[in-house]
């Protein structure tokens, strides 16, 4: 890289626990650099930014990292640690390996329409547990998104919250004062009339999808009064929209995303990007769409797990309650005489007899002892009903200990 170190040299230990280790480059608040965690000895990367005296960054580098520490999402960079050290603020993140989208289209000017729709699923997921989290990027641009080599494919991820708005805290920036790069600055970001929300986001996505799909921007201004112009009166966008090259129907979709009234654009960031895919890829095959606030999920599966338990209890209840009462019925069944024949009342099996009555005679004891063999061996020459009862005197009850009970 051809870029050169002004804040860390190699070998430097930031916040007592990061080794910087190679420079990967500068961006608009600072410099990234490669760098290991001394205890645990995993790779992260490290931006660094000189604030001698600079409450204003030191301000907005806490933001950025607060912001983006609250959305964890796999299409946005994860942020482990924060800090300030020696006259240097640092952000501990996640390590990517790839290029910014900003590099890609610089080497290869445009993206087919199949990657478009990725890129901008991508973006649009991440932005998605942004807003739910109650923040707004305010900065999308090639130079924000980060085209990632995971072992799932290449992924893009959303960068640098720097000058993100939190919607909890709508005093965080002074009123019309325009915030973000130029190009991609929503009609309501440059007149300053209306409350920044979500959709400063969306508009800024259909711009920078319409950047990669053709390798422009929808404007062409030489100065930034005429640039500004043209993003407020909305001429420029119409002629943009009705280049012969575009796909049919994406001009349509780019003009709704771009309309000047906010409610008459896309509610959210995935009816834009589904609208899109639709538009310009309807034969890609891409995973259903799963993007939820981390914020929330904690909650959430608590009370799902809650539910799970509650559910689980109940049907042990309801089976315990099931099995008590058939033991019941069983118990009451063996108490009973089971037939009005002689031959099988006379008498249970010795083991059986809890009678308090006098002992039986020797003739008696005797027929006793032979009464099972023969009702048995009778049982089977008889009647169905006779061998049922038989077989109801004489069922072990061993084999309901596996119930515990």
């Amino acid at each position: 890289m051809s870029q050169t170190s002004l804040v860390g040299r190699s070998g430097l230990l930031i916040g007592g626990r990061y080794l910087l280790e190679a420079f990967l480059g500068r961006g608009a608040m600072g410099e990234v650099w490669r760098a290991r965690h001394t205890s645990l000895g995993t790779p992260c990367a490290v931006k660094l930014v000189a604030v001698s005296g600079d409450a204003e960054t030191v301000r907005r580098l806490l933001m950025e990292a607060r912001a983006a520490a609250s959305i964890v999402s796999p299409n946005v960079v994860r942020i482990f640690d924060h800090g300030h050290d020696a006259g240097l603020a640092y952000i501990a993140m996640e390590l990517l390996l790839g290029e910014t989208l900003a590099e890609r289209l610089k080497r290869e000017r445009k993206l087919s329409a199949h990657a478009t729709v990725l890129v901008a699923r991508g973006i649009a997921q991440g932005i998605t547990v942004a807003h739910a989290a109650g923040v707004v990027h305010r900065d999308l641009k090639p130079e924000n998104v980060f085209l990632a080599k995971t072992d799932h494919g290449e992924v893009a991820k959303v960068l640098d919250f720097g000058i993100a708005k939190s919607l909890s805290q709508p005093g965080m920036t002074q009123s019309n004062v325009v915030i973000g790069t130029p190009a991609y600055l929503s009609r309501e970001q440059v007149m300053g009339t209306h409350a920044v929300d979500h959709q400063a986001d969306l508009w800024a996505l259909a711009i920078l999808t319409y950047e990669c799909l053709t390798g422009r921007l929808p404007y062409a201004a030489a100065t930034m009064a005429e640039l500004f112009g043209q993003i407020v009166g909305g001429s420029a966008r119409e002629m943009a929209a009705r280049t012969s090259d575009l796909p049919h129907g994406f001009g349509a979709w780019f003009l709704r995303a771009t309309h000047p009234d906010p409610t008459q654009r896309f509610t959210d960031a995935r009816d834009l990007v589904e609208t899109l895919a639709r538009v310009l890829a309807p034969d890609l095959s891409i995973v259903p769409w799963e993007v939820q606030s981390i914020a929330r999920v904690p909650l959430t599966a608590k009370k799902r797990t809650g539910l799970y338990i509650a559910a689980a209890m109940s049907l042990l209840a309801v089976g315990l309650t099931v099995l008590a009462v058939r033991e019941g019925m069983r118990m009451r069944a063996e108490a009973a005489p089971a037939s009005a024949e002689p031959r099988v009342a006379e008498g249970p099996p010795a083991s059986a007899t809890t009678s308090s009555s006098p002992a039986p005679t020797a003739s008696a004891a005797a027929s006793a002892a032979e009464a099972p063999a023969t009702s048995a061996t009778a049982g089977s020459a008889t009647s169905s009903a006779a061998p049922s009862a038989s077989a109801s005197v004489r069922r072990p009850t061993g084999k309901y200990n596996r119930w515990g009970l």
